[in-house]
């Protein structure tokens, strides 16, 4: 009898942590995965993805458990991130490990100026679009 609740005991712990777990994933799918930064913000005003270009030089970030790490083209990139819903909050900073051509300089400052702040977050064929509070697109994310 004893057994027997113990081991009751023991699926109860079991489905329990495994409900709380299931309640961290993402809906959107963005966490726990490597993307390709495919484009960013290069600065102009149009609220539409007319204003993203495509990243020249090779850059990607991975979500996972509240950090974020990849490259914007030349150096590290790292932070933390908070996801609620379709909000996505990104602190954000990159680390150079030697020198960047003045192109990929300007790659990476664009792509973090794209990523820092309160964004929305939005599914649309099979990509991650992030989008600033006033609606301006700021980065595309495509999967590897």
């Amino acid at each position: 009898m004893l057994k027997n609740l113990l081991v009751w005991l023991g699926i109860l712990c079991i489905v329990l942590s495994s409900v709380s777990a299931a309640d961290k994933i993402s809906a959107h799918g963005i966490e726990g995965r490597r993307w390709r930064l495919a484009k960013y913000r290069d600065g102009t005003q149009n609220s539409d993805e007319q204003g993203l270009i495509a990243a020249e030089k090779t850059a990607s970030i991975t979500f996972a458990k509240g950090h974020i790490h990849g490259s914007a083209g030349c150096g590290a990139l790292v932070g933390t991130y908070s996801l609620s819903g379709d909000r996505l909050i990104i602190q954000a900073d990159f680390f150079l490990g030697g020198l960047c051509t003045r192109e990929e300089s300007v790659q990476n400052q664009l792509i973090l100026t794209a990523l820092k702040g309160d964004l929305r977050v939005e599914e649309k064929d099979g990509h991650i679009l992030l989008r600033d509070t006033s609606g301006k697109a700021r980065l595309l994310l495509a999967p590897y």
